[in-house]
């Protein structure tokens, strides 16, 4: 999930999330992917009310397709995953 200017203010966690899965091919249940990322109980909070850090947990990099590496506002790095790993297999 995006943090700060790239979440919609307006919006609480779970709608913001629903707008990308309301494009996507085979979409996850919104609820059910701020649950995997840890943010169950927080999915009904406004970007106002989520810390800057609760989704910064490095194993989940290993679900995603591409991982991009920011600091200081540049990227670091963008790989793609070959393979990706399941929600359940990861280390929480």
């Amino acid at each position: 999930m995006f943090q700060f200017y790239n979440l919609v203010p307006s919006l609480t966690a779970r709608e913001n999330v629903q707008l990308v899965t309301d494009i996507a091919e085979d979409p996850m249940d919104p609820g059910e992917a701020l649950r995997l990322v840890g943010l169950g109980d927080r999915m009904d909070h406004f970007p106002g009310r989520l810390s800057g850090g609760e989704t910064h947990n490095a194993p989940i990099a290993a679900m995603a397709h591409r991982v991009v590496v920011l600091s200081d506002g540049l990227v670091k790095s963008d790989t793609a995953n070959a393979s990706r790993t399941a929600a359940e297999q990861i280390s929480w």
